[in-house]
């Protein structure tokens, strides 16, 4: 329902002008109505049944009240008997009337809403009795005494109230006026008949403000075939304020925009509709352009259309400004609707020591908002553009004084126009000054912490997030989110996993300039939450684009420890069975680059994947119990979104000091098997007990680690796996056995034939155990059928190492050294064996001291100032103790001041050979202690087993100068 207030068109005027249709300047004869209780028909109204008349009627010979003479119009009489003035039988009614049952009435009759009905060509109350407390007065109800409604109400005669005008509803088609409703058509017609300036083509078509109370009405007619816009040039003063009114005769969407040369730029909403209206202000003296257009064109982009000619009539209705609303201030929020103008004004009173940032909390969709500062009623200052989640700083004039800010859209194409603004303060910072704030999350939610102020380019900042006196996040050279670059980060992101309040203190670590207006700029974010147990898969797909850089977060809530593998991919994958991995499915190849990455409750990323594909290959372990998040970003833009599958197992787990132990009843040569898998960067300690509770093998395991122990008398052993740290809750995989069916032999010169028959499982596993007293060179071979497979492990239980280990259908170990040693072998079933396998040995006399030489060429680089520096390892076979070791290096570095270089023995001894000396001397080439003298001495390797492997780190720690190891070698003579 559209609305017009009397200053816009006064209901007289409307009224006048609608009932001269009917009859010249007679009035129409109004319908007939059903009198209640108490009343009489008579003169075409309900009165009350007594013999006194008011004003306009005269008693007639029966007694009645009738309306006089005067009341009908020309060729019309009055009929006592049905109460009305009629015509003759042949009626002949006015221009824009018809003839409807004898009677004139004004062509396209209104649509009356409820408790209305049409009368005298407009919508009234149906009710026409007299309540109590009312008496009869010129043809109507009244009021009994000096008791007046208020403004905007009417007494309702039904209910004896006084009740609001909003009772009258009327159709969109028309216009409400004083609680009549009044046709679209009709105000449109009235008002271009009186126009004040109709647009001439070529013409100067100037337009003014109107002064109060007074209207200005301006019209025009758009043909088929011109450019689709009329234009009009209005003169107006800096804080004028006026409504514009256009409506459309033919074609149901004007729209009206007003610009100037300074950047002024308004419109009136374009939503599909027969009018369009609207309240502006204006910012400057001078000349201002008023288009008139049809609003699908201007949201299409095209030229005139619709259904070829159309006229539209607009109304200009000067208004007062409306007074300023204080602000809220900062313990509030501003809210209300951009479209109401008048109500969108506020007066801005700054604090003493601090401005006042305004956050748009909330911004309708169908709003392009703009806030404009003044700084008084008449004199604009700037304009500043809005979009939801920005900040901006009101400029804080010299005087002191107060500001004005006008809230406003320059388009609007719908109805979702309200708005919510906080405000907070804007403080200064000093250099090595911090301030302090506080945010309160929910357990579980993602806090994007960023920040605004006035000079963005000039510094950097350090953040700290802590809660309850204790730092959980640290963050440092961190911009605000306008710094003109990308190259900084600009915003963090910190996982509230207990939720509650936090501290967070930003110090400013610039050296020389003050942060002016810093304002905090927070955004909690709820990820997607996931439920996980063992055993359970899980997939999310994510259709719409996720542009580069930007992040999205899953919460992973896991109740007991689970390992995860899985994929996060943008197009189809396949198994490459050749190369025994996954692949991009060129049929579906999608596009971008996603990226993942696992942060704790620490908010320290415990895992990360980087790939240059359109997929990532996942592969973690999360700890337990509690919640994680997993955050998928885009090195280059997922133009079709992602799809995230997970499959999750269970994983076992230790606490800090947690001891798990197991008990196995062994008998002598009996062996206790274990193995242990630990995510990166952990470890713990195993410790195997003999039947004394003595310490017999103990070890620091980590990454994926296996070992073999031989039970040297009958009784209970126990083997430990112990989590000595303090804080972490480790997360390995481990599994313990004792072996009680071993094949003992004692070694001797010649051959055996081992072999076995029968089907063997995929995982069986067979032991070998040879007690090897006197100096021996073994050879052995196993094989199975074509198709089939097995892994064989030979281990030194004198050194505690892997001698030779190997899968294959057909495998083959030469020439291993062995000399009072207990050497175990294992062979495991990788496929089912339909038949067994075949295992033969050869046990053969040493002759000489034996002596080992490996040796490789490298050709890898040592990094300039990486401390993690490059690692090589070779592996020795047949040595059973060192009595004496030479290593072969060739290094090319123009500054070995800078590099340092280890070895480390398979017993985990390590000797520094290098210790950053020679300054800038070229290379290092040549035999340790043969050309070049170590840093330390290689003695600390004698007597150690020379089995197993080697290590060389070689590193540059200080800038400049990369370097190359082009090779290296060792070289042991053994004793037995």
């Amino acid at each position: 329902m559209k609305r017009l207030t009397p200053w816009n068109l006064p209901l007289s005027g409307i009224l006048v002008l609608a009932l001269a249709a009917c009859g010249g300047d007679n009035a129409e004869t109004p319908d007939l109505l059903e009198c209640g209780p108490g009343t009489e028909l008579s003169g075409g109204a309900c009165v009350l049944a007594e013999n006194t008349c008011g004003a306009g009627l005269t008693l007639n010979d029966n007694d009645q009240c009738v309306p006089t003479d005067e009341l009908c119009g020309d060729e019309t009489v009055y009929d006592t008997e049905s109460g009305t003035c009629v015509g003759p039988e042949e009626i002949v009614c006015g221009e824009g009337t018809i003839e409807i049952d004898g009677r004139c009435l004004v062509d396209n009759p209104l649509t009356c809403g409820e408790d209305t009905v049409l009368a005298n060509g407009q919508c009234e109350l149906t009710e026409e009795v007299c309540g109590e407390g009312t008496e009869f007065a010129d043809a109507g109800c009244a009021l009994i005494g000096e008791t007046v409604c208020a403004d905007r109400t009417v007494f309702d005669v039904a209910l004896g109230k006084c009740v609001d005008l909003g009772n009258v509803v009327c159709s969109d088609d028309t216009f409400e006026v004083e609680n009549r409703c009044i046709s679209v058509d009709t105000v449109a017609d009235n008002l271009a008949s009186s126009a004040d300036v109709v647009y001439a083509e070529g013409g100067d078509n100037a337009l003014t403000i109107p002064a109060l109370e007074s209207s200005l009405v301006f019209a025009g007619t758009i043909e088929a075939d011109d450019a689709g816009q009329h234009e009009f040039t209005l003169t107006a003063e800096v804080g004028d304020w006026f409504e514009l009114t256009v409506f459309t005769r033919g074609l149901p969407s004007p729209m009206a925009i007003i610009t100037n040369d300074d950047g002024y730029d308004r419109a009136t909403s374009s939503g599909i509709s027969n009018v369009a209206q609207r309240t502006f202000a204006l910012p400057a003296d001078g000349d201002y352009t008023v288009t008139i257009a049809n609003a699908l064109n201007e949201l299409n982009g095209t030229a005139n259309s619709g259904d070829g000619t159309w006229a539209y009539v607009a109304q200009i209705n000067r208004i007062e400004a409306p007074a300023p609303r204080p602000w809220p201030g900062i313990e509030a929020v501003a809210s209300g609707d951009l479209s109401e103008l008048t109500e969108n004004l506020y007066q801005v009173e700054f604090p003493a020591d601090f401005n006042l940032a305004m956050s748009i909390d909330m911004l309708g969709a169908d709003a392009q908002a703009v806030v404009d500062q003044w700084a008084s009623l008449s004199e604009f200052t700037e304009s500043f553009d809005l979009e939801e989640g920005d900040t901006f700083v009101p400029e804080r004039p010299a005087s002191g004084q107060p500001i004005f800010l006008l809230f406003d859209t320059e388009r609007q194409t719908g109805p979702s126009t309200a708005f919510a603004i906080s405000t907070q303060r804007a403080v200064d910072v000093d250099v090595d000054d911090t301030y302090e704030y506080e945010v309160v999350a929910q357990p579980g939610q993602m806090l994007r912490l960023g920040y605004t102020s006035s000079n963005p380019s000039s510094f950097s900042t350090i953040f700290t997030i802590s809660k309850n006196g204790e730092e959980l996040a640290y963050y440092e050279d961190v911009y605000p989110v306008d710094h003109p670059t990308t190259y900084y980060d600009t915003e963090m992101y910190f996982f509230a996993a207990e939720g509650g309040t936090y501290t967070i203190a930003m110090t400013n670590d610039n050296w020389a300039a003050t942060i002016y207006d810093f304002v905090p700029v927070n955004i909690f974010i709820d990820p997607t939450p996931i439920n996980v147990t063992g055993g359970g898969n899980f997939s999310f797909s994510r259709e719409e684009r996720l542009d580069s850089g930007d992040l999205e977060f899953y919460r992973i809530d896991v109740a007991a420890p689970v390992g995860f593998e899985g994929v996060l991919r943008t197009g189809g994958i396949i198994y490459d069975e050749v190369e025994e991995e996954w692949i991009e499915d060129d049929n579906n190849p999608g596009d971008g680059n996603p990226n993942g990455a696992i942060l704790g409750s620490d908010n320290l990323v415990s895992h990360q994947f980087f790939g240059t594909g359109t997929f990532e290959l996942l592969e973690f372990t999360l700890l337990t119990p509690g919640s994680y998040i997993f955050a998928i970003s885009a090195y280059e833009a997922l133009t079709q979104g992602y799809t995230l599958e997970l499959n999750a197992t269970e994983r076992q787990a230790l606490v800090p000091e947690e001891i798990i132990s197991e008990p196995f009843t062994l008998e002598t040569y009996d062996l206790i098997r274990g193995s242990a898998e630990f995510a990166e960067g952990e470890s713990a300690t195993i410790r195997i007990y003999n039947p004394d509770d003595v310490v017999i093998f103990e070890a620091e395991a980590s990454g994926e680690y296996e070992f073999l122990e031989l039970a040297p008398g009958p009784g209970e052993y126990r083997v430990e796996l112990v989590n000595e740290t303090e804080d972490a809750i480790l997360r390995p995989t481990y599994e313990f056995e004792g072996v009680t069916d071993a094949d003992f032999f004692e070694a001797s010169l010649g051959s055996l034939d081992l072999g076995t028959t029968g089907a063997y499982a995929a995982g069986d596993r067979n032991y070998y155990l040879f007690r090897v007293r006197d100096a021996m060179l073994i050879s052995m071979t196993f094989s199975v059928a074509q198709g089939e497979a097995i892994s064989t492990k030979v281990f030194s239980r004198a050194s505690r190492n892997t001698l030779r280990e190997q899968v294959g259908n057909l495998i083959n170990f030469e020439d291993l050294y062995a000399s009072n040693d207990l050497i175990i072998v294992e062979v495991v079933a990788n496929s089912v064996l339909a038949d067994g396998y075949s295992f033969d040995l050869d046990f053969d006399e040493v002759t000489g001291v034996p002596s080992v030489n490996v040796s490789e060429t490298a050709d890898a680089p040592i990094v300039d100032n990486t401390p993690s520096g490059t690692v090589r390892n070779l592996t020795t076979l047949g040595c059973v103790v060192v009595s004496e070791i030479t290593v072969d290096v060739d290094i090319s570095h123009n500054w070995i001041g800078d590099v340092v270089m280890e070895l480390t023995s398979p017993s985990g001894t390590t000797v520094r050979l290098h210790s950053r000396s020679g300054g800038s001397s070229d290379d290092i080439v040549g035999n340790y202690p043969g050309d070049i003298t170590p840093n330390e001495s290689l003695d600390a390797f004698i007597g150690e087993s020379g089995q197993g492997d080697w290590t060389l780190y070689v590193a540059d720690v200080s800038g400049g100068i990369a370097g190359t190891l082009n090779s290296w070698g060792i070289n042991l003579t053994c004793g037995t």
